[in-house]
């Protein structure tokens, strides 16, 4: 696992910059807490770039009164997903290689 994982850590982390990038200006929220690691084993042995998105806290009442916003879901799947297709167009020419 710790092979499969450094193998795909510098592609993991370019999609979660990616990730939080867009889901930034998608949201309009300056609430950019950063990429960080660590090593959450719901992430083990992956054999594929990947990450964990945290978009806010449930315990905090400004964002939980967003976080339960169907408007802002829309907005952090729009992020999301535009991230995820930044990052395809990115690497996608190195799949077939």
């Amino acid at each position: 696992a710790i092979l499969i994982q450094s193998a795909n850590f510098e592609q993991s982390e370019d999609l979660a910059q990616l990730i939080q990038e867009e889901v930034s200006k998608t949201t309009s929220k300056n609430l950019n807490r950063g990429v960080k690691q660590a090593g959450f084993q719901v992430l083990w042995g992956a054999t594929m770039p990947n990450v964990l998105v945290e978009v806010g806290f449930i315990t905090n009442n400004g964002e939980l009164k967003n976080l339960t916003s169907s408007k802002y879901q829309e907005k952090i799947a729009k992020g999301i997903a535009s991230a995820i297709m930044k990052y395809k167009n990115k690497h996608e020419k190195h799949i077939f290689e």
